[in-house]
């Protein structure tokens, strides 16, 4: 074979192989691969990103137990400071620009929701707060709880009974027997943020009352309080939109919402004084009509709001 035919041969092959090599290049991956793949990089994120999520969660409500207890500490530091000086007064506690102070010299950017309670002995003793972060994690302080420290779920609809359930036992626990405490607190609550209606709660309102939602937003929580037969308190809330007005539409009592349904048909206003005579209006309420019955001839009389 000669020189010129073994160069033919071996520029062919060369060639050859460079289209090979190039076929190869353009062929990509096929459908079966790109499945393949996918599908390990799916079990790769639901293996991984759970955690990840759960780590993330972890460090956040860490650091909102750390902010907490610098609450707590700020105001203990507060209150034994005032009594030092004659000066402590566990209402003042309530006042939110007083809270915003104490988270101020916290070192924190979140806020009490409440309050700060204190115990019966010693009387500068913290009972109890709850704080809220500004990313909305809710941490609880208790000294009759076997954790002094807890993170708390954030509120919706279903736990909004449980929170102005408590915060009523949570009155009738610290101001018991003292009504000019009581009223302090009362109306503190009323101009803090957690008196405002929630959006579930103003749907829920909009849905089953004839009140707009305009009308709704308009309204706060009003803690009150009626005398029992057994010499003790029935705690309700009355949906108001001012302190001390208890001629209203809206109550929330004993875990459930109620709404006032007038002659006419609409939702009207109905009286709920804080006093003894009106001890009634919670017998009305616990024989109150549930709104999942036929309410055609109903008049003047209160309804249950089954959710």
């Amino acid at each position: 074979m000669s020189k010129n035919q073994i160069r033919y041969f071996y520029y062919k092959d060369e060639e050859k192989d460079l289209h090979m090599k190039q076929e190869n290049k353009n062929k990509g991956f096929t459908l079966v691969e790109m499945i393949v793949v996918i599908v390990i990089i799916g079990i790769l994120l639901a293996i991984l990103v759970p955690g990840l999520f759960k780590y993330i969660k972890k460090a956040k409500d860490q650091q909102a137990l750390i902010e907490c207890r610098a609450v707590v500490t700020a105001a203990q530091a507060e209150a034994l400071e005032l009594s030092g000086k004659n000066k402590f007064i566990p209402y003042e506690f309530q006042n939110t620009d007083f809270l915003a102070n104490i988270c101020k010299e916290a070192g924190v950017t979140g806020s009490v929701t409440y309050g700060i309670f204190f115990s019966d002995s010693p009387e500068t003793q913290i009972s109890s707060l709850e704080y809220k972060t500004k990313g909305g994690i809710i941490v609880a302080y208790d000294i009759n709880t076997n954790v002094l420290y807890y993170i708390k779920e954030s509120i919706n609809l279903s736990d909004m009974d449980n929170r102005l359930h408590n915060y009523g036992k949570l009155f009738e626990n610290d101001y018991k027997n003292n009504y000019g405490k009581w009223n302090d607190a009362r109306d503190q609550y009323f101009e803090s943020e957690e008196a405002k209606l929630s959006k579930n709660e103003i749907d829920l309102l909009t849905e089953r009352t004839t009140l707009s939602k305009e009308e709704l937003e308009q309204l706060r929580w009003l803690p009150g309080r009626l005398t029992n037969d057994n010499s003790g308190y029935d705690n309700y809330f009355v949906a108001t939109t001012e302190k001390g007005h208890f001629y209203v539409s809206i109550v929330y009592y004993n875990g459930s919402y109620y709404y006032y349904r007038d002659k006419n048909g609409n939702t009207g206003k109905n009286s709920m004084a804080d006093d003894k005579s009106s001890t009634t209006t919670i017998e009305r309420l616990e024989s109150a009509v549930s709104n999942a019955e036929d309410l055609s001839n109903v008049k003047d009389k209160w309804i249950k709001i089954d959710k």
